[in-house]
């Protein structure tokens, strides 16, 4: 028999359980969600001693600061993913749209100091305006979404030191440690980004700089590298000069902020300025201009708690109009390093980068062809022949390649330059950088011409288009031969094998040195001491002769080889026998001088260091020095004037003479000067010449000897420039050769006798 259906309420009693379980479940959900921005007992416990009673960073929304007439917020930006918070600064009572980007370390330390507050007291009995609370000296209102607090800092407790009385609004007055005191005091600059330029170099499509010099425009090239816009052909930039700019973006941050209409005022009214305009690739353009001297004295928006604050003289002021105003000063360096000439900027080197920068070479000019590839710490060659290169063998040629510059050929008619069609291009590879693919540099050699400067050979970026006229002498460079790859040691010997050297100058004159036991004894010029430093230098240096580079196999008369700027030659001991070689030195070039190492018929590029050692004569150098246990009396004679110096002991005195009595303390310095009167070399032998002044010498000193009878006697005669050293001329009587010896030694000895 069929049983009954179940009534409604049976069917009612059979489902209560679950619908009892879905409204719980419903409730504490509602319960969840109501309470989730709510702090558990345990948080507020935790936070028992701190001055905010609740605070967790990610419900903050924004935090406004007012410290008299200014006021700023710093306000949260929303953000699709939950990485760190990001603030933005809005003035007053600005707009969300008028925001800038805030400091953020700033911002973060403000974040911290609320968070780690803790008053040192709680402060009962006493009125808020007696505490400097009613009004408060600074307000800070922090918005944490589900409570908002408003925290009054206020006059300076009398313990400790530096503490302040702070209020927190429905809670009353407490005092607050230094260190929370100045974190929430600080200045509202402290909170301004200092970044004046908000946009990478990287990110740059266009720079447009005006200047007392004219204006330049860059463009971004498809190298990666920028365009001059404003110079014929729109030509390549150099890569020194963008870093220069470069740097001044760098340092385009804000010292300290200035009110706008100062700041105007100053911009308005200065002669010069640099108007710089930067266009990047997305995204608004940036508009600045820089002129004025930086008004830090009369600023009272100056950050205050600097510790060093920098000197107005060396400050500009820079408003920056756009995408948001700032008006500051910023260091005067941008300002030399901006206001440059649009020429100037060009760049004139046939390639961009430096030899470490190179992962390939390949040079092809008809049927020849040279290939080159890294390979770990060397080179492998690919063509003519399959073999593998130390990396001291190619990088000089590599770095001479990559130094070839000339000028720019505006208009220039191709095919009589030898580049329709080209005789021979030369391709460099660059390793790419992460996810940017830097392209290959491609240039095209041209045929030889004549120029107002001389023979020159035709040379196209393909990458720009321009063409350049370079040196002639530069052309081996260009062609695909090993001759360039070879090992650049010269000779390689211990300094001990070395056993003489002899070196004929240009001149006719000539320096034979040998080894004599532990020393060196000069051969020629003779009746002249040997300086045992500079001899020791120059076997040293010839005992491991290395050449900065090969240029060519042959010498083809260009390298001023046949009239030879220096010869030398080396005798040294090879596994017991006497071995003898040949240097000669040809004409100038950027590195050096050309050089051919005989019988080799090579010409290769000498290093100036190793050239100056071979040119200096290594003759005594302390025959200026006197030692003070030797004198007996002193006269120096500087035009009219001059003065004797006595001798007893230790006790040195003035005896007479137009400059006696002098003082102890000039006395003192001049014997200290003349003990440590070392020359810095010879500069020529034989008689004085006209020029070097000795006529009429700036200063004569005489030495009478307490241990010989002759006197030791020396004119100072004019200054000079020797070897990039400022240096005056000396000789000393009985010695046949003319001295170099700074000139930081020798005018205090001429201004303690009352000279210039």
């Amino acid at each position: 028999m069929r049983e009954p259906a179940p009534s409604f309420f049976a069917k009612m009693r059979s489902h209560a359980t679950s619908l009892l379980l879905v409204v719980i479940a419903t409730a504490l959900g509602l319960y969840v969600w109501i309470d989730r921005d709510q702090p558990s007992t345990t948080q507020i416990e935790a936070r028992k001693g701190n001055l905010l009673p609740i605070f967790r960073q990610d419900d903050l929304r924004e935090i406004v600061i007012e410290q008299g007439p200014h006021k700023i917020t710093l306000a949260r930006r929303e953000t699709a993913d939950a990485g760190e918070a990001t603030y933005d600064l809005i003035e007053q009572d600005g707009k969300p749209q008028d925001a800038v980007t805030a400091d953020q370390f700033a911002v973060d330390k403000l974040v911290h100091a609320l968070q780690d507050a803790s008053p040192l007291r709680h402060v009962e009995g006493q009125d808020l305006k007696s505490l400097g609370l009613d009004p408060p000296l600074h307000m800070l209102t922090v918005n944490l979404g589900s409570v908002v607090y408003r925290i009054g800092i206020g006059d300076e407790a009398k313990s400790p030191k530096n503490a302040r009385f702070v209020s927190l609004e429905g809670q009353g007055a407490y005092v607050l440690s230094p260190a929370s005191a100045q974190d929430f005091m600080r200045p509202i600059d402290s909170y301004r980004t200092r970044r004046i330029v908000p946009v990478g170099v990287t990110e740059l499509a266009a720079i447009e700089v005006a200047g007392s010099q004219g204006t330049l425009r860059l463009a971004r090239g498809s190298w990666g590298g920028f365009r001059v816009e404003s110079e014929p052909a729109k030509p390549r930039a150099s890569s020194l000069r963008l870093d220069r700019i470069y740097r001044a973006f760098a340092d385009l941050n804000a010292e300290h902020f200035v009110d706008p209409k100062l700041a105007s005022r100053i911009v308005d009214g200065a002669e010069r300025k640099i108007r710089l305009s930067l266009t990047p690739k997305s995204g608004p353009r940036v508009e600045l201009v820089l002129a004025g001297a930086c008004p830090i004295h009369n600023d009272t928006s100056v950050d205050a708690s600097t510790d060093n604050p920098p000197s107005a003289a060396k400050l500009v002021v820079a408003i920056r109009t756009a995408p948001t105003p700032v008006h500051a000063c910023v260091p005067s360096s941008v300002f030399d390093d901006l206001d440059l000439a649009p020429a100037s900027v060009v760049d004139r080197r046939v390639f961009r980068g430096t030899a470490d920068e190179v992962e390939e070479l390949r040079i092809v000019q008809g049927d020849r062809e040279l290939e080159l590839a890294r390979a770990g710490t060397g080179w492998h060659e690919r063509k003519p022949q399959d073999s593998e290169l130390a990396d001291e063998d190619v990088a000089g040629y590599l770095a001479a390649l990559l130094t070839v510059e000339g000028t720019i050929a505006i208009e220039a008619d191709e095919k009589k330059l030898g580049l329709s069609p080209p005789h021979a291009t030369i391709r460099l590879q660059h390793p790419s950088l992460d996810s940017l693919d830097i392209p290959p540099q491609q240039v095209e050699i041209g045929g030889r011409v004549t120029t107002q400067e001389g023979a020159s050979i035709a040379v196209r970026r393909r990458e720009d288009g321009a063409i350049l006229l370079v040196p002639a002498s530069t052309a081996p460079l260009f062609e695909p031969s090993t001759a360039h790859m070879r090992s650049t040691a010269l000779l390689q010997v211990g300094a001990q094998q070395m056993q003489r050297v002899e070196v004929r100058f240009g001149q006719g004159q000539r320096q034979i040195l040998r080894r004599r036991g532990p020393g060196f004894e000069m051969l020629e010029p003779k009746g002249y001491a040997v300086d045992a430093a500079l001899a020791a230098d120059l076997f040293d240096t010839v005992s491991h002769l290395r050449a900065e580079r090969w240029v060519a196999e042959r010498d083809d008369g260009s390298f001023g080889l046949g009239t030879p700027s220096l010869i030398a030659r080396m005798t040294f001991d090879e596994q017991g026998k006497e071995q003898t070689r040949s240097l000669r030195l040809g004409t100038e070039t950027q590195q050096g001088r050309y050089g051919r190492w005989d019988p080799d018929t090579g010409v290769f590029v000498l290093s100036r260091a190793t050239e100056k050692a071979l040119q200096t004569y290594a003759i005594d150098r302390l025959v200026f020095m006197v030692d003070p246990s030797e004198v007996h009396l002193l006269r120096l004679e500087a035009g009219t004037k001059d003065v004797w110096i006595g001798v007893t002991g230790d006790s040195w005195r003035s005896q007479r003479g137009s400059m006696h009595p002098m003082d102890e303390a000039t006395i003192a310095k001049i014997r200290q000067l003349l003990s440590e009167l070392r020359a810095e070399g010879v500069v020529t032998l034989g008689a004085a010449k006209p020029e070097q002044g000795f006529a009429k010498p700036q200063l004569r000193v005489e030495v009478q000897s307490v241990l010989r009878k002759e006197k030791i006697a020396f004119s100072i005669g004019y200054g000079d420039v020797w070897r990039s050293m400022n240096v005056v001329y000396v000789r000393r009587d009985g010695v046949e050769a003319t001295y170099a010896i700074a000139q930081s030694k020798v005018l205090p000895l001429i201004e303690a006798m009352g000279g210039p």
